[in-house]
């Protein structure tokens, strides 16, 4: 009879904040959040390339933190549902409002930003996550469009 050894390694969850969340009075406007992803957007390569990132909040919608998701190329961004995921899980988000650019400086939502902000909410259902905007940036400061004030969010989210 021959007997196997099974090594199994351990996954271990933890978030390790280096500070407190951002305590904020109400929620944030759509307003608010585009001066604050503009203020942590690299200025340097938002003209240049796409990229995609998430707030993640807590049940007050104070901010827990931010993640980038992806970068890409001039026009499109890889965008990875299970990252997004992973990191509100891990750090107890309860709410997200996904953010990325257009370098073109066109923030209407374009059939793939709406097809990933679907399926995004999708799964925001399922596991009891709001989704609370998809906000689309310029390069140009303050030029911004925001899906949930445009009224392109699913229903039923935020």
């Amino acid at each position: 009879m021959h007997t196997h050894t099974y090594l199994i390694r351990e996954i271990d969850l933890v978030f390790k904040p280096l500070m407190a969340a951002q305590i904020t009075t109400q929620p944030l406007t759509a307003h608010q959040t585009a001066q604050l992803l503009y203020k942590y957007w690299d200025q340097n390569r938002i003209a240049i390339a796409e990229e995609f990132k998430v707030l993640y909040l807590d049940n007050a919608s104070n901010i827990i933190g931010m993640s980038t998701i992806g970068q890409g190329g001039l026009n499109r961004v890889t965008v990875d549902a299970k990252l997004i995921f992973a990191t509100a899980l891990k750090a107890l988000a309860t709410r997200i409002i996904l953010a990325h650019n257009h370098p073109s400086g066109n923030t209407k939502p374009s059939s793939q930003d709406h097809a990933v902000t679907q399926n995004i909410a999708k799964i925001c259902r399922m596991l009891d996550i709001d989704l609370c905007d998809h906000i689309i940036l310029s390069p140009t400061q303050g030029h911004y469009t925001s899906m949930h004030d445009e009224g392109y969010l699913p229903a039923g989210i935020a």
